[in-house]
Parts: C-alpha cells; sequence; structure tokens
C-alpha cells in the first residue's frame, strides 16, 4: 500500500486528507489564498498518478513478463515467448533455452491453450533474482490433443525463477512444476501425459 511507485492511492489518500484539513482551516485565510491552497492536494493527486505511470517498478516488470508470455502462449506465438526467456534457461526437464523453445514451437504450431488464468500466490524479489509461485488455470482448445485425450481444464501451481538483467529487464531462467490439480506434480511425472 505504502509504495507510491506501484499505486497512486498513497498520494490520492494523503491529497484527500490534505484537502479535509484545508476545508476545516479556509475560514482562516482569503478566498484567493484558499483557492491557491486547494492547488496543493491537487498536485499531490496528480504526482500520486504520474509516478505510477512513469516509473515501473521490478514487481510491475515481473507481472508484465508473466503476463505477456501467458498471452503469447494463448496466442499460439511462440516467438513473442523467446525473447521472455534468459538464454541460460534450464530446470528439470528442458536443458536449455534452445530445448524449450523447440517444444513451444511444436505444441503452439496447432490451437492449444483456449484461456489462461494466473493468480500469484507468492513473490519474492530481491535483485537481481525473483521467485513467483503461482497458479495457472489452463482451458485447453477443444480441438487440442490434449483436450482430447487427457481433459479440458488444468489447474497447475508452478515456481517460475526470474533474473534482471544488465538492461533492467526481467527474464525467466527457470520454471517447475509443482501441482497439477492439487496433486503433485513435476515435469518429469507428466512425460506420459501428451503436453
Amino acid at each position: 500500500m505504502w509504495n507510491f511507485f506501484e499505486q497512486p492511492w498513497t498520494l490520492l489518500t494523503t491529497a484527500i486528507i490534505i484537502l479535509l484539513f484545508l476545508l476545516l482551516i479556509r475560514s482562516m485565510f482569503s478566498k484567493k489564498d484558499f483557492l491557491l491552497m486547494l492547488l496543493v492536494p491537487v498536485l499531490i493527486a496528480l504526482l500520486g498518478f504520474g509516478l505510477d505511470q512513469v516509473v515501473k517498478t521490478d514487481n510491475e516488470k515481473i507481472r508484465t513478463v508473466l503476463k505477456t508470455v501467458m498471452a503469447a502462449a494463448e496466442e499460439e506465438n511462440a516467438d513473442a515467448i523467446e525473447p521472455l526467456i534468459s538464454d541460460n534457461y534450464r530446470d528439470s526437464l528442458y536443458i536449455n533455452k534452445q530445448r524449450l523453445m523447440l517444444f513451444c514451437r511444436t505444441r503452439l504450431a496447432e490451437p492449444t491453450i483456449e484461456q489462461a488464468i494466473t493468480t500469484i500466490i507468492n513473490s519474492e524479489i530481491t535483485p537481481p533474482t525473483a521467485t513467483i509461485v503461482l497458479t495457472v488455470r489452463v482451458v485447453f482448445d477443444e480441438q487440442s490433443y490434449v483436450a482430447q485425450t487427457y481433459k479440458r481444464i488444468v489447474m497447475a501451481k508452478l515456481r517460475i525463477d526470474l533474473q534482471k538483467q544488465p538492461a533492467k529487464n526481467w527474464l525467466i531462467i527457470r520454471v517447475e512444476l509443482l501441482e497439477i490439480d492439487l496433486q503433485p506434480a513435476n515435469w518429469n511425472s507428466i512425460q506420459q501425459v501428451p503436453w
């Protein structure tokens, strides 16, 4: 709540409190002076919205990366995912970025994901690294291989590790599967499932 770089509400609340205070003491000032003092809460409110728009925090940058990856998966666009994956990517199933992208291109070549809704459960951001634990509700396309051979709606829990780059952007360096439909799982345990 207090980080006014991530949201404008702290400074907007401050502006409202100042406005109420000025309204209480307005009889002590001339009309002209009072109108000038009203500019203070207006400027504070504008500052709150301006800082929120101009300054992007690490948390906001990470959320943007995650939203972009999910949107690209829904659009079957592996090319939009690739720039968000670090060259030193490695997880328990894919030994490098090239293997991961080969898998993405293979799976996303056909209609796969209709909708993916994410909910962040936990985030630990300690630059230059961050760990995000989230749930993803994936609705597979009715024509997809997964929907036809397994099931159409899957709830997965993932741990995503990111690393801050010298250019101040964040890239994904690892994604690990933790659960599927509230059951413990990992990438190796779903090898037989046609993802």
